[in-house]
């Protein structure tokens, strides 16, 4: 019998961690997919000037989204889903607005 529990309950905890696997990469998806259609039908871009949109799971925010636009292949953005809507956050550090094409007036 004890054996038994041991078992079922390695078994549970195997299937909490797949379905965490799961849920993240799901929400991954969906902030990736959100962001696309934020840039291509809120902000006008077109598909073609967007080369790379990537999402990950991190501390804070816990899903940041990385956005590398074609014209501009040596920056990335960075962006956060709250309350329903995108925000950009500043680069880091000093920076100078006039060589980023893409920052957006908050």
């Amino acid at each position: 019998m004890g054996k038994r529990i041991g078992i079922s309950i390695l078994v549970l905890i195997l299937l909490i961690g797949i379905g965490l696997f799961i849920k993240v990469r799901l929400d991954i998806s969906d902030r990736e997919k959100k962001m696309h259609d934020y840039l291509i039908n809120s902000k006008g871009y077109r598909e073609e000037e967007i080369l790379k949109i990537k999402c990950e799971l991190s501390k804070l925010p816990k899903y940041p989204v990385y956005v590398t636009f074609k014209d501009e292949p040596d920056h990335t953005y960075l962006y956060s889903y709250d309350s329903n809507e995108w925000f950009q956050f500043p680069p880091q550090g000093d920076y100078d607005p006039q060589k980023f094409k893409h920052l957006e007036k908050n």
